[in-house]
């Protein structure tokens, strides 16, 4: 029956609303809250729409804003309604809890999909478990090596319900910049491959230093000492580690092994088999 369906490990709450049918309540890698309802044959249309060049991600943040029907994000406005353009505020890691979470509750725990090796054999089948990629953070998060812990899932961020970080390099060198979020993932899809340096993943995140009692865009880092932004770069990978959705295939005639983006297979989003 409908309503007899197990809890999924990593959502809050499962129920029947009376407007939007099935809904879940999910808690957050940042600790904010939403719930989303399950999604429909609607939101096909939406998923697939057209892609702008000046909006990279729109047709996922159209989806998003249309499944999240409640939350408690302070930075918005309207606790009840998300509008597509808002969904660029959300930290990366959130969004993309979201969106995985969605595709579990809404379609199958698990992604079956073929891949063609381009070896002049039939493609092959693969089924890829989705639930391990997403955790209950009110739960202490898992160590690697520890049951639980997955390669692949997406990390708590240090703090609840702080979009930003500081990091002192020395008394007279004090930095900040914000987690990557729909913005800054926008900013760096945008660039070419003559465009994209190593710094731009900071220049995503909006690094600032602290410079006559406030906070100044860095727009270079030619003042910055090589030993200084290794440990920049150090602390981003650390504490903003980015969720990229892989998962890694094996090829059964030679063995050979590759990670692929989830997000790139069309049946994560339109199975034909579940």
């Amino acid at each position: 029956m409908e309503n007899q369906r197990k809890k999924l490990p990593f959502t809050q709450r499962e129920d029947q609303h009376p407007l939007y049918g099935r809904v879940a309540d999910l808690l957050l890698p940042s600790g904010y809250k939403v719930t989303i309802r399950e999604q429909d044959g609607g939101d096909d249309d939406v998923i697939s729409s057209y892609l702008s060049q000046d909006d990279m991600t729109g047709p996922i943040n159209r989806f998003l804003a249309g499944l999240i029907i409640s939350h408690d994000f302070d930075f918005l406005p309207n606790k009840n309604v998300v509008k597509p353009v808002e969904i660029r505020d959300l930290l990366l890691r959130d969004k993309y809890f979201i969106l995985m979470a969605s595709r579990i509750f809404s379609i199958s725990e698990s992604i079956i999909f073929n891949w063609d090796w381009k070896n002049g054999k039939p493609p092959v089948s693969y089924e890829e478990d989705l639930v391990p990629y997403l955790w209950d953070y009110n739960k202490p998060f898992p160590e690697p090596g520890t049951p639980g812990y997955f390669k692949y899932m997406i990390e708590p961020y240090p703090e609840k319900q702080v979009k930003t970080r500081e990091l002192e390099l020395s008394k007279e060198k004090r930095l900040r910049y914000g987690y990557l979020d729909g913005h800054g993932e926008n900013y760096l899809m945008k660039l070419s491959d003559s465009e994209r340096s190593i710094n731009s993943g900071l220049k995503a995140r909006g690094i600032e230093i602290f410079d006559n009692n406030e906070w100044v865009p860095i727009k270079n880092f030619k003042g910055f000492k090589t030993w200084e932004m290794a440990k920049i770069r150090d602390d981003v990978d650390k504490f903003d580690k980015q969720f990229d959705g892989m998962t890694d295939i094996k090829n059964p005639h030679t063995n050979e092994i590759v990670s692929i983006p989830l997000l790139s297979i069309t049946d994560f989003f339109f199975p034909r088999e579940i």
